[in-house]
């Protein structure tokens, strides 16, 4: 690992061998297995929404699904953006706070936390769900190829589950890595 080539232009750029490139490809496979397990976790309880709530309310699979993903953003950003809040207050406890009785900014800032963390929240889930609508269609898609060559349908699921994570993996981590870090500081800014 300590090769590396010296460029005309006085830059030294680190020699990447085939085993650094084999065992980045491994993490990926690791990687994209942790992630892909919670996701086909979430995949099978929306299926099962997708087909309660179409039946009920008689619509088409591209709004059941978007009505799902928005569903699940909402759950996933709330977690997210309210943990550290919970967590940070009962981690450690200094005692009530000094109040100044003159102040009514308590009731006002409260009400201002509020009703920007909800805006922040819906903003995120709604970037959220529209950036998951592509995978939600290709996964549906190739766990209905797989389906025609007579495999397990759970099988085919998260084969599908797991094929677009890691293809999510590699454009939001690699190609589109702004995107994340977008939705991050729109949420905890």
């Amino acid at each position: 690992m300590g090769y590396c080539i010296l460029l005309k232009i006085g830059m030294v750029m680190p020699l990447v061998t085939p085993m650094d490139l084999l065992s980045t490809i491994i993490d990926l496979l690791k990687g994209t297995l942790f992630v892909s397990i919670p996701v086909f976790v979430l995949v099978l309880i929306g299926a099962f929404l997708h087909k309660k709530l179409s039946k009920k309310f008689r619509l088409s699979w591209f709004n059941t699904a978007a009505i799902i993903a928005l569903f699940f953003a909402l759950v996933i950003v709330s977690i997210a953006f309210f943990y550290p809040i919970f967590y940070s207050s009962q981690a450690i406890s200094y005692g009530p706070l000094p109040v100044d009785p003159d102040s009514e900014a308590d009731f006002n800032a409260n009400l201002e936390f509020a009703s920007i963390a909800f805006y922040r929240i819906i903003v995120v889930s709604v970037a959220l769900s529209a950036m998951a609508l592509p995978f939600v269609l290709m996964g549906s898609l190739s766990k209905d190829w797989l389906k025609k060559k007579k495999f397990n349908n759970y099988l085919c699921i998260f084969a599908s589950v797991y094929l677009w994570s890691m293809i999510a993996a590699i454009l939001f981590l690699f190609l589109f890595g702004w995107i994340l870090q977008g939705i991050i500081y729109l949420l905890y800014s």
